[in-house]
């Protein structure tokens, strides 16, 4: 599904992002690994924001990599009260190393 495909890019996104210890670095690295993963499973990344940030988890240094997906569906067109496009929502995070 597209939700699982989002949320394993963001997880592979934030583990390539954790064990690079030059923080621009594991931003960028953490933004790239996730962008091609979502590209690699036909996901467009112009319907994509990809945000990685560094956060404190259970006392330690860690990187977030949250993922909105803006998610166009044909089926709910036919539901009455049910939009035709949402946002697809998913995080992941990382504990750094150190």
């Amino acid at each position: 599904s597209v939700k699982q495909v989002i949320t394993n890019a963001a997880r592979e996104g934030a583990r390539a992002g954790a064990v690079d210890l030059n923080d621009s670095g594991a931003l960028l690295k953490a933004q790239t690994v996730s962008g091609n993963y979502l590209t690699s499973c036909g996901i467009e990344l112009a319907n994509t924001v990809i945000s990685p940030t560094f956060v404190q988890a259970g006392g330690s240094s860690a990187l977030r990599v949250v993922i909105d997906y803006q998610y166009d569906s044909l089926l709910t067109t036919w539901i009455p009260g049910v939009p035709a496009s949402f946002t697809l929502e998913s995080a992941a995070i990382m504990r750094r190393e150190s």
